[in-house]
């Protein structure tokens, strides 16, 4: 005749067993606790924790994982959608927080890691915090195949290896928003030293010159004594040679107040000398002249 076994209520790890067919409860009898290799009866304590290969003591931290090298699957209709490798590697789809409207997601796919967050506020998406006031370190950096194509220092100095190259120069955007830096920039002061003809003495003072790309501007100021009265040329160097081609190749202006207006005053490039030649009328022996020009480097 066969039997059913009946199992009464577990109290500890003490467990009645009923095997009469009149439905009366046997003997109790002891069966063994849950331990990390036995199966076994899980006492109430237990019952928030997992046992698995590695077992777990009760206020402890609980420990999830194989004694093997095998890694630990999370599955959704028999399917794996995440995983932890035997090398601590993480393996899904993404990592989220999802309170109400906000799902601040990393997503890791096919298509590469997009972070992103789904709330109207003035929040950022993305915060990176070098939270210790005393690293020196930089902040953010920005790789291809290992090398820095961007990074951030610790102190916010932005550097981009793109736009790398030999002295000062300008950053510009084209159209499509693409950052260059072939043009360089650069300014200075310099005392040039001025000689007049055909008679007399030039001195300059206040020189100063703004370069841009190939074009270099140049304003300053000459004082003269001795001169002729009438036309006096004055030769001055530039701040960065140039090689001139035509007289044309630097161009400037002159002004005073003892300039004779009805006569030239100009400042024309020296094509043989490669300086520049300063030509004003003065009906003065003496005085000072304010001029400005500008030339390519070539």
């Amino acid at each position: 005749m066969s039997v059913d076994l009946v199992l009464g209520t577990a109290t500890s790890t003490t467990q009645p067993l009923n095997i009469n067919d009149n439905g009366t409860l046997g003997t109790p009898i002891s069966l063994p606790s849950a331990t990390t290799t036995n199966a076994g009866l899980m006492s109430a304590d237990d019952k928030s924790k997992i046992i698995l290969q590695g077992g777990n003591t009760f206020g402890t931290d609980m420990v999830i994982g194989t004694k093997d090298n095998k890694s630990i699957n999370f599955l959704t209709f028999n399917n794996v959608e995440s995983r932890i490798m035997p090398n601590g590697y993480y393996y899904g789809p993404g990592i989220s927080y999802y309170g109400g409207t906000n799902n601040s997601k990393v997503n890791t796919n096919v298509l590469g890691t997009i972070i992103s967050r789904n709330i109207a506020d003035g929040n950022a998406a993305l915060t990176v915090n070098q939270a210790n006031a005393g690293s020196t370190g930089n902040t953010l950096i920005l790789q291809k195949a290992g090398n820095e194509q961007l990074s951030m220092s610790s102190s916010g100095v932005l550097k981009v290896n793109n736009l790398a190259g030999t002295g000062t120069r300008m950053v510009t955007a084209d159209s499509f928003g693409a950052l260059s830096a072939a043009t360089e920039v650069s300014s200075g002061i310099y005392t040039p030293a001025a000689t007049i003809a055909p008679t007399g003495t030039a001195s300059a003072d206040g020189f100063t010159y703004i370069r841009v790309g190939n074009i270099v501007t140049v304003t300053g100021l000459l004082t003269y004594t001795g001169a002729t009265a009438g036309t006096s040329t004055i030769v001055i160097p530039m701040p960065i040679p140039s090689t001139f081609v035509n007289t044309t190749d630097l161009v400037g202006v002159v002004t005073g107040t003892d300039l004779n207006a009805a006569s030239p005053n100009y400042v024309l490039a020296d094509a043989v000398n490669n300086v520049a030649q300063v030509s004003f009328s003065s009906g003065s022996t003496s005085g000072r002249v304010m001029i400005q020009f500008q030339y390519q480097i070539l």
